[in-house]
């Protein structure tokens, strides 16, 4: 019977555990003897660490990162009213300070009797050591926690980087991914502000675009200071603008020979940012319609200088480019095409060095109609006095309607009269006013309107009539 109540008291015991103890699965504690970094504690990534600090404390965490990233830690410290002083330290592999030196626990809300921050560090891969401390004039202990998490910066390229010697090799066209980092110190406490190199060399002279963009924010802004340049390897001359935020493009001719590009920025206002290199290529200009049937078109374009090709483009009559054509002159013939139908064109020049082909942008699209179908004229007559009525076949293709000509001979120099009627199925019609007993000869023809433009068929055949 005993063993069976203390069955059941352990039972509940257990129950009770389950919904009264707090859950600390994504929280880590200190080892309480943590009080340097030859005794920090590992802490996880994306994770929080909870502990009690006192009088003259300090406690030192090491954590790691195997890709270059933001590691952003928040801090709360239960304090009440009688903190006097506390810091917040980072230190590299070798103990050298972060130059920031993130020192000041200080946003005290007396309303609630805590203190909370915020420190945000742009890191390489490697091992790092974090350290809270305090001083105050009571010998209170405190409770705290500290959350961390880590988002990667997704570089190509990492440190060592930050002098001419160490410079990466880059390729024009490749995409650069980086980061500035939070610069560390030993004891002179420089602001110094964090380099990385760049270095590529070219065999010709080439009109090279330049992208350079940031990303990360740093206590919810941009930092405004961060710059990228481009020198002349040989004598260090600057070639180019400073490019950041706002004014981050420029395209500047090179003759051959070997360049740098230096990114900067002040170590407090840390970011990762992307450098975009590309050959520029200028656009062609002048695309237009040098010839057209029914069933295709003939376009033509300025030639550009020193391109290797161009790419150019046919619309399926909506929004997809259909049609696409490589060449190294400077017309292309799209065939295949719907009689009338409405078509778009584009064109691109290109530039192939070592294997890469570099486009330029696209010209302005080019509206374009196919020749509309011929139409057959089936009769003509004067049914009444003045009046002459016009029958034709509907035409294939694609037709916004069809024009009626009037002639005074068969040679059409001596035109009476033209008339415009819409609608591809309208077949018939019946015109006014004209001379009572004059012969008259009669042509058809389709047109198709695009763009506010009009594009004509071929007339048909020619017939007479006599009016009454």
């Amino acid at each position: 019977m005993m063993k069976k109540i203390i069955s059941l008291v352990l039972s509940v015991v257990m129950l009770l555990g389950v919904f009264l103890i707090p859950s600390f699965a994504a929280t880590q504690r200190e080892s309480e003897n943590n009080n340097s970094i030859g005794r920090a504690n590992q802490i996880n990534l994306n994770n929080t660490v909870s502990g009690y600090i006192s009088e003259y404390d300090n406690d030192f965490f090491k954590f790691t990162l195997n890709t270059a990233g933001k590691i952003t830690f928040n801090i709360r410290i239960n304090a009440k009213d009688y903190w006097d002083d506390g810091w917040f330290n980072l230190y590299n592999a070798s103990g050298a300070e972060d130059c920031d030196g993130s020192t000041g626990l200080c946003s005290f809300d007396e309303n609630f009797g805590y203190i909370k921050e915020e420190y945000v560090f742009m890191l390489q891969p490697g091992t790092y050591y974090a350290k809270l401390g305090l001083t105050t004039n009571k010998s209170d202990s405190f409770s705290y926690t500290i959350a961390n998490t880590f988002e990667s910066s997704n570089c190509n390229y990492f440190e060592p980087d930050d002098n001419l010697k160490n410079a990466h090799n880059i390729a024009i066209g490749k995409k650069i991914t980086g980061q500035l980092d939070t610069v560390f110190e030993d004891s002179d406490r420089n602001y110094d502000r964090d380099y990385d190199y760049y270095v590529f060399k070219l065999d010709s002279t080439l009109k090279i675009k330049f992208s350079f963009n940031e990303y990360t924010n740093y206590y919810g802004y941009k930092n405004g200071d961060t710059e990228c340049v481009i020198y002349r390897y040989k004598d260090s001359q600057r070639i180019s603008d400073y490019l950041y935020e706002g004014n981050n493009t420029q395209t500047i001719t090179l003759s051959a020979g070997t360049y740098y590009i230096e990114v900067s920025g002040d170590p407090r206002g840390e970011s990762s940012y992307s450098i975009q290199t590309s050959v520029y290529v200028s656009k062609p200009t002048g695309l237009k319609c040098t010839a057209r049937t029914t069933s295709a078109e003939k376009v033509a374009w300025n030639k550009v200088s020193g391109v290797t090709g161009y790419q150019v483009q046919c619309s399926d009559g909506g929004s997809n480019w259909a049609q696409s054509k490589v060449t190294s002159g400077n017309s292309a013939v799209f065939s295949g095409l719907v009689a009338g139908g409405k078509y778009k064109f584009r064109v691109r020049a290109y530039k192939d060095i070592e294997g890469t082909r570099y486009f330029s942008a696209w010209s302005p699209t080019l509206n374009s109609c196919a020749k509309p179908a011929t139409v057959t004229l089936k009769g003509v007559s004067s049914p009444k006095h003045t009046q002459i009525k016009t029958t034709w076949a509907k035409a294939g293709g694609v037709v916004t309607g069809y024009q009626i000509v009037y002639s005074r001979n068969k040679a059409f120099t001596n035109i009476a009269a033209r008339k415009n009627v819409t609608g591809k199925s309208t077949v018939t019609y019946t015109g006014k006013n004209f001379t009572k007993g004059r012969t008259y000869y009669i042509a058809v023809r389709a047109y198709t309107v695009f763009a506010g433009q009009v594009y004509y068929g071929k007339y048909s055949a020619i017939k007479a009539v006599k009016c009454k």
